[in-house]
């Protein structure tokens, strides 16, 4: 009996063994990551690039987007799979063609090497080694690294800030910061916010409210700046609380935020929310639904506080003298900066409707709009809930 038992446990052994060796043998192999740092971070090839980019731009050696995304992500080309037509046609700040020459595309080289390179260097030796060149390249592969020169500058301002935090809170100097250390970076920020909303308000309520321009509130202006701030105390009091109950019902996993799958559910409720206080503020018939005239005189409300919330902007921006007001001079600036500002943004709506209007009826509809400029708000992603939950 001891023998028989002895030998069921030795094929049942053998057989596991044999079952393990057969999933490994099954399981497929990981693929390489490919060395996209090669050629085009570190080392990076001038001369190479230069050819590979002519190669890909054609005899006028401007390169198009048709031709950007014709030689995307095949072997030997300029355009590697990590790079993008959005971020590129940004370095276009010479002739503003809607193309891209190779003084234009080298900045764009030089931009992309910059933020890798600050990204991953970690020992900041000018070299990605070892695991800095894995971490980097698997960076690139996934499309996780933004390579816009706009957010390379966020990147640098982020890294500011961090510095500065762990200068001023990093106590023990270990170099990073404690629960404790945070709490206290945490207080002394939201006291700094605070101060500088006040300061801000101030500001707005002298602008606003000092009729006589004597650079003080007199008795009466004061009582109209202080009617204006209860009202506004007011509307954030009631956003705070809308705010607070959207999160309480939509965050299933209690982190205090909407955010990922949860917004699958919370957004149509946020719309639908927002949709209804809307009618109730325009609907003056109470019939539940706002009708042409209704429509008209909300459009109008709102064109009305655009154009206040532009030229309050406007005086922040050109009124040097601090009067509160914009002389001749100021607001022969502000008109320039008007006329420059509107042909810029009809010069990329132009630029935008030719790369994507495919059926030349001058207007991009829905099939043609490419995927990012839909946003991320139809697909549940995204982290807003500290923004704009419940609004």
């Amino acid at each position: 009996m001891k023998q028989l038992t002895t030998a069921i446990v030795i094929v049942l052994v053998a057989g596991s063994i044999a079952l393990g060796q057969a999933k490994d043998a099954k399981k497929p192999e990981a693929k390489p990551i490919p060395d996209l740092c090669k050629g085009v971070i570190d080392p990076y090839d001038v001369s190479g690039e230069k050819a590979l980019f002519y190669a890909s731009a054609g005899v006028d050696n401007e390169l198009t987007s048709a031709e950007f995304a014709a030689a995307k992500g095949k072997d030997k080309t300029f355009a590697r799979k990590f790079d993008s037509w959005r971020t590129l046609i940004t370095f276009d700040k010479g002739d503003k063609n809607g193309t891209v020459d190779w003084t234009e595309a080298s900045e764009y080289r030089q931009s992309t090497r910059r933020k890798v390179m600050g990204s991953f260097d970690k020992n900041k030796d000018g070299k990605l080694t070892g695991e800095e060149r894995t971490a980097a390249n698997k960076a690139l592969a996934s499309g996780r690294l933004s390579l816009s020169s706009r957010q390379a500058a966020r990147d640098a301002r982020t890294a500011k800030w961090r510095a500065d935090m762990l200068a001023k809170y990093d106590t023990d100097k270990d170099g990073s910061l404690s629960d404790t250390e945070k709490a206290a970076a945490r207080k002394a920020y939201e006291q700094q916010a605070k101060e500088r909303m006040e300061k801000w308000r101030k500001e707005r309520e002298l602008r606003e409210h000092d009729t006589d321009k004597d650079g003080k509130l007199n008795e009466t202006e004061a009582a109209a700046a202080a009617k204006q701030r209860a009202e506004s105390d007011k509307r954030r009091a009631e956003y705070e609380k809308r705010r607070a109950e959207f999160i309480k019902k939509y965050d299933t996993n209690g982190d205090g935020r909407i955010n990922g799958d949860e917004w699958k559910t919370a957004r149509p409720a946020m719309m639908e929310a927002m949709q209804k206080r809307v009618t109730a503020q325009y609907d003056t018939n109470k019939d539940g639904e706002l009708d042409d005239d209704e429509k008209a005189a909300m459009a109008k409300a709102h064109e009305k506080r655009r154009e206040e919330y532009r030229k309050r902007y406007e005086v922040r921006r050109f009124d040097k003298d601090k009067d509160g007001s914009l002389n001749a001079e100021e607001g022969a600036a502000r008109d320039k900066w008007r006329k420059d500002y509107e042909a810029e943004r009809a010069k990329r709506h132009a630029a935008y409707i030719k790369q994507y209007d495919k059926n030349g009826d001058g207007e991009v509809d829905d099939k043609e709009r490419p995927s990012r400029s839909r946003g991320r708000r139809g697909r549940g992603g995204g982290d807003r809930g500290g923004r704009d939950g419940g609004r």
